[in-house]
């Protein structure tokens, strides 16, 4: 799973799980390894029983910091073992500058 977001905006991503046989329970999601600048939303994310994946926005500030990082999600039911996986985010400098072209309307 991957995704890119360019600092001052925001990227929305969906975290999935794959459920087993007679396995319901709510599954509480923590990220660690975060670039510094990005934030998520929601904050503490959950997807609930009878849910197969969660929405989360990734919010680069405008002094996120530029590059590829590895994001680790670790999945906790309220009961059984926990699940990691890795997801990768891109943060893209800024743009300094945009070009136009004038618009001309005939007479």
């Amino acid at each position: 799973m991957s995704s890119s977001v360019q600092q001052g905006e925001k990227t929305e991503a969906e975290i999935g799980i794959k459920r087993a046989k007679n396995f319901d329970e709510d599954v509480a999601l923590n990220f660690s390894e975060v670039p510094k600048g990005v934030t998520f939303e929601p904050a503490s994310p959950i997807i609930k029983h009878g849910e197969t994946d969660v929405k989360i926005t990734f919010i680069a500030g405008d002094k996120a910091v530029p590059g590829d990082f590895k994001i680790k999600i670790k999945g906790h039911p309220s009961k059984g073992s926990d699940a990691e996986i890795e997801f990768k985010l891109t943060v893209a400098a800024k743009d300094s500058f945009t070009l136009s072209t004038p618009r001309f309307q005939r007479h």
